[in-house]
């Protein structure tokens, strides 16, 4: 009986950083077999990215390749390198998938071009995951997190209707296309198994980091063709409908969509009926758009008394769409994610107990698998690399030429 979605599947991963990791930690929950392909010597760069435990490094206890990398074997392998490019053949040709972030005219150089690939290997999906695509002007540029959120257009609109349009743009607090980026390609894995399932053959997808950070600005696009113009950053006005706000309680803050006259009442009633909400400058949605200058002070009088979690509980319960800003212990700590069972705490042989967030989504005919640990550097490389059929004196010798 199948107990995974992806039962049956192997992935190889020769990806470093978020966007490949964290495809292929997804297909891993999924009941993929995934073998991390890391560089000998110093492993993948998350391994010294942290955070770490009280701030003392350690390559086999990065918060961020633990989390990456849980459920995976780990192997090391320099496929760019004479021996390390026969025995990453070998690896292919008992595979499914291979995800890669390799740009084009490296693998090129080290005679492992996607072309040649497909074509040793017809059955195989190929996600190629770069900074700009496989094609273009920009393609082999190279880019951090940093730079492809900001060229997809989103430091533009951070943070939301900024206080002057002089501001710079800002980034997210976390590196957020990698994560587009890996669950888009993740999606696009998924529906090319499915093809190679009809058709016997695999495909290449070429996914570009820039161009997923792009979905989460998509309604840009269609403004700026609407009305070729560049908006400022500057509200332009008051606002339409009001309150639509963040604002402060006296442990933190919370957001409200008062988008209907219900939700007004529910909010005026949840803050215990002051007076001044039921002036009549204050009397429809658009009226408290209209005086949201003088509305806000108010509103955020009686806020600051309240706790956010008591004030989430009342205007929930009056169906207001109100909820509290987390903090990262917020959620950690939140009842609703643990009686979900969205955590998970995974034992690690070096960095101990980890929390971390499970399962994207749940799945009742065949579930989430639970992860075990993220591998050790290289812990796996004998086992996979005898299993392809190399002896000890083998392995010996492609450890003295740094292949593995």
């Amino acid at each position: 009986m199948q107990t995974g979605a992806l039962e049956g599947v192997r992935v190889i991963e020769w990806a470093e950083g978020i966007a490949g990791p964290f495809a292929g930690r997804i297909l891993a929950g999924l009941g993929a077999e995934v073998v991390k392909v890391e560089p000998p010597g110093g492993g993948d760069a998350s391994r010294r990215a942290g955070p770490f435990r009280g701030d003392v490094p350690d390559r086999e206890a990065s918060g961020l390749f633990l989390y990456l990398n849980a459920g995976k074997r780990g192997i090391t392998l320099d496929p760019a390198r004479p021996g390390g490019r026969e025995v990453f053949g070998k690896l292919l040709a008992g595979a499914d998938v291979l995800v890669l972030d390799k740009p084009a005219p490296a693998l090129r150089r080290w005679r492992l071009g996607l072309p040649g690939l497909q074509r040793r290997h017809p059955g195989l999906v190929v996600a190629s995951v770069t900074p700009f695509g496989l094609e273009g002007p920009y393609a082999g540029f190279k880019a951090s997190d940093l730079v492809t959120f900001h060229m997809a257009g989103l430091g533009f609109i951070t943070p939301r209707l900024p206080p002057s349009p002089d501001l710079p743009p800002l980034r997210a607090g976390t590196p957020i296309v990698g994560y587009l980026a890996g669950l888009n390609g993740a999606a696009a894995i998924g529906c090319a198994l499915l093809v190679r399932e009809l058709s016997g053959r695999g495909q290449l997808i070429d996914l570009a980091e820039m161009e997923c950070a792009m979905f989460a600005v998509a309604a840009g696009v269609p403004a700026y063709t609407y009305e070729p113009r560049v908006p400022s950053r500057q509200p332009a006005g008051p606002p339409a409908v009001a309150p639509i706000a963040l604002l402060p309680t006296a442990d933190g803050y919370f957001e409200v969509q008062c988008q209907e006259e219900e939700h007004w009442d529910g909010l005026v009633g949840a803050l215990g009926e002051p007076e001044w909400a039921r002036w009549e400058v204050f009397a429809d949605k658009g009226l408290r758009g209209q005086n949201w200058d003088a509305l806000r002070p108010l509103l955020e009088e009686v806020t600051r008394t309240v706790e956010k979690a008591r004030l989430f509980r009342e205007a929930q319960a009056r169906g207001v769409p109100l909820a509290p800003v987390n903090s990262p212990r917020d959620v950690v700590e939140c009842e609703h994610l643990r009686v979900r069972g969205f955590f998970e705490t995974v034992e690690h042989p070096v960095a101990g107990p980890v929390l971390m967030p499970g399962a994207l989504a749940q799945l009742t005919a065949t579930p989430w698998r639970a992860l075990g640990p993220a591998p050790l550097l290289g812990q796996h490389t004998t086992e996979v690399l005898e299993g392809l059929g190399y002896s000890k004196a083998e392995l010996l010798a492609l450890r003295q030429r740094g292949a593995v």
